[in-house]
């Protein structure tokens, strides 16, 4: 929200130099050049509720995505990125196609086809998997930054070996983000320890009673943090009409490449499907990989808080299932 305001106001802030982000329900603004939060009185009691997927959704900024879309032809086919459903793969996929690779998880699909998209995809995955494959890849990104501190304080490595390292480490945190948000990370590791941030920081999202219940809320309800939580029925199909539904095109992530040969075919895209952008070592789609990172009670409350993601899923990916039992 802070880096919101900032352009909003004309503000000039650096990578090195952005200002902290806040909780949705924190009334902030430049008083005298000065930048400075407060949560009102109203809003007073927002951490110390449960996690609503209302509450977490009013951190995003719909509009701020419409403001940064360049001009769209009405033909152009663009992706939906639901983070870790192969969002970036269909994005590297259609930059091939239109020249634009749009890479943005505060962007839904109204607001895609409303402000000028001809066409929208959006990829699908059971939430509970979405969840885990984000966890695994914060902690890779975690160990990837104890590693590359353990480097950059060798002193057998060159200078130049440094500056790679340091814009590898860069490189990695924006890819998922999409728009950095240090603060809200930041916060997250001094408080979650990664050896069992799988189990302590669901718990806390989850438990109003966890002495972290309001950490866990204030991390998640920040604007750029964490987008494994933002929900498809509830944020990433909000508002899409029927006549905006005939064109959106959906695609499984446990068969991404041969519903992108379906849809590229549909199109008329002449797409390169070939693509992937990531590999796992452990498929988060297992349910017993799923159980190494999360309690089976924080799988049975998943579930329950994204029943209408699972649904739909469901409706539109069922024959995921088959496959990641079979894998199991």
């Amino acid at each position: 929200m802070a880096q919101i305001l900032t352009r909003r106001h004309g503000k000039d802030v650096a990578v090195d130099d952005q200002l902290p982000e806040m909780a949705w329900g924190f009334d902030c603004d430049f008083h005298n050049d000065l930048w400075s939060c407060a949560l009102p009185p109203e809003a007073g009691s927002l951490l110390d509720r449960s996690f609503s997927l209302q509450d977490m959704i009013r951190s995003k900024d719909t509009a701020l995505c419409a403001e940064q879309l360049p001009p769209l032809n009405g033909s152009m086919v663009l992706s939906v990125s639901v983070a870790r459903t192969g969002s970036e793969t269909l994005s590297q996929m259609l930059a091939e196609s239109s020249g634009l690779h749009l890479h943005d998880h505060q962007c839904n699909a109204h607001t895609l086809l409303e402000h000028g998209a001809g066409h929208v995809i959006v990829s699908l995955r059971h939430p509970v998997s979405r969840i885990v494959s984000g966890m695994q890849w914060h902690t890779r990104l975690h160990n990837l930054s104890l590693s590359i501190e353990a480097a950059l304080n060798s002193s057998n490595m060159s200078k130049i070996s440094k500056s790679q390292a340091k814009a590898a480490a860069g490189d990695d945190e924006q890819s998922d983000n999409g728009q950095l948000s240090h603060g809200a990370y930041s916060l997250q590791k001094e408080v979650f320890s990664f050896d069992d941030f799988n189990h302590s920081y669901v718990d806390a999202l989850r438990n109003t009673s966890d002495p972290n219940h309001r950490i866990a809320l204030d991390v998640q309800y920040r604007p750029y943090s964490n987008s494994i939580f933002m929900p498809v029925v509830d944020f990433y199909m909000k508002g899409v009409t029927n006549e905006e539904l005939s064109r959106v095109s959906f695609v499984c992530t446990c068969t991404l490449k041969e519903d992108m040969d379906r849809v590229s075919n549909e199109l008329n895209l002449n797409l390169d499907t070939e693509i992937l952008t990531h590999e796992s070592v452990s498929s988060s789609d297992d349910p017993e990989v799923q159980l190494q990172w999360l309690s089976q009670r924080n799988i049975d409350w998943i579930r329950e808080i994204y029943a209408a993601d699972e649904a739909f899923y469901l409706q539109h990916c069922s024959h995921c299932e088959s496959i990641a039992n079979q894998a199991a």
